[in-house]
């Protein structure tokens, strides 16, 4: 994803965890601890969770966005600190 791209990924993920972030992030970790790829889906995209690169991929087809790789340092702080992007909004 371009830069553009990457921020609506981002807005996608803010919208879904804004909720019910602990889930979120529960769900997210709990795939990190398997041995094998899960698929998680969610709302308006999915995600494809890595173990073993400890990535999590964020597919969604809408604006013809590609997917986005974050590793999990990153999308765990990206899950922790959505509320606070959605207020500075």
């Amino acid at each position: 994803m371009t830069g553009s791209n990457r921020k609506i990924a981002i807005g996608y993920l803010d919208a879904e965890v804004v909720g019910a972030a602990g889930l979120f992030l529960k769900r997210v970790k709990k795939a990190l601890e398997n041995d094998a790829t899960a698929e998680l889906k969610f709302n308006t995209f999915a995600l494809v969770v890595d173990p073993s690169a400890q990535t999590v991929t964020l597919h969604q087809d809408w604006f013809a966005c590609q997917p986005e790789v974050f590793n999990e340092p990153e999308l765990i702080e990206l899950i922790e600190t959505a509320r606070e992007r959605i207020r500075n909004h």
